[in-house]
């Protein structure tokens, strides 16, 4: 409960070192989970390239998960090993906590909100993709001859490849330190670590690439939509001939 306390998002502020609230989660997801509501005709064009983009993946799944097969030895297995816990939350989470925790030793107040928007990020992007995988139970290549097997709502635990849970939280956390970080070799950093969990979520054949891209799709909208809902409030002083004060200026 320590740990997961430090997990619950909220809306960095300057006026006051950065500190954990459920109202910055509701917010936070409120946000992502409404944000098609709110797509302008540039955001379904995107929307519509990504479509035609996963159906091609989908379309050679098959293909690329045979070439992985083939081409899976000793070498990728161990790789894929490391690169597989950057998506487990019993690693992702305390890693998220200590950051926090060298934050307030530090007084980073940046690190601070960043590693509580990518907890956030890390809650709403897993809670999406979960709702996902009970929705659709996709059956996973390691078990299915091809990726056109659903079985279709329900509350039973298996057959649940669609989308990769692993790659929707690995890029939903590198999504945010991408956006919080954006200059030099961060952002590279960051999305090289979560597509190598990607990768190895297909090396496993424990996913079809289209399951990973979605992820990795759900991810990165999660994260971005998270990071545009904060709420800084900084102060400002007023200064004219006869008077002077302060204002506090709030995004909404």
């Amino acid at each position: 409960m320590f740990l997961f306390s430090f997990c619950l998002p909220c809306a960095a502020q300057e006026a006051r070192f950065p500190v954990p609230t459920a109202d910055g989660l509701l917010a936070a997801a409120t946000d992502t989970v409404c944000a098609p509501a709110h797509f302008d005709a540039k955001d379904w064009g995107y929307f519509g390239l990504f479509g035609a983009g996963f159906m091609g993946v989908y379309a050679a799944d098959k293909q690329i998960r045979n070439a992985f097969q083939r081409s899976r030895g000793n070498t990728t297995d161990k790789i894929s090993d490391v690169a597989y816990t950057f998506g487990q939350g019993q690693y992702l989470l305390p890693e998220l906590a200590a950051a926090y925790g060298i934050s307030y030793m530090t007084d980073d107040r940046k690190l601070a909100s960043t590693s509580i928007m990518a907890a956030e990020s890390f809650l709403i992007a897993g809670g999406v993709t979960t709702v996902l995988k009970y929705t659709f139970h996709q059956a996973r290549p390691n078990s299915a001859p091809d990726n056109n097997i659903w079985h279709g709502p329900s509350l039973d635990n298996y057959d649940q490849s669609f989308p990769s849970g692993h790659a929707t939280v690995a890029f939903a956390v590198a999504g945010v330190f991408a956006k919080q970080y954006p200059d030099g070799a961060a952002p590279y950093a960051a999305y090289g670590v979560a597509g190598l969990c990607g990768l190895a979520r297909i090396n496993a054949d424990a996913h079809w690439a289209s399951d990973v891209l979605v992820g990795a799709a759900i991810g990165i909208f999660t994260a971005r939509h998270v990071v545009e809902s904060a709420t800084p409030v900084k102060v400002i002083p007023l200064v004219s001939q006869n008077s002077g004060g302060l204002m506090l200026a709030e995004k909404f």
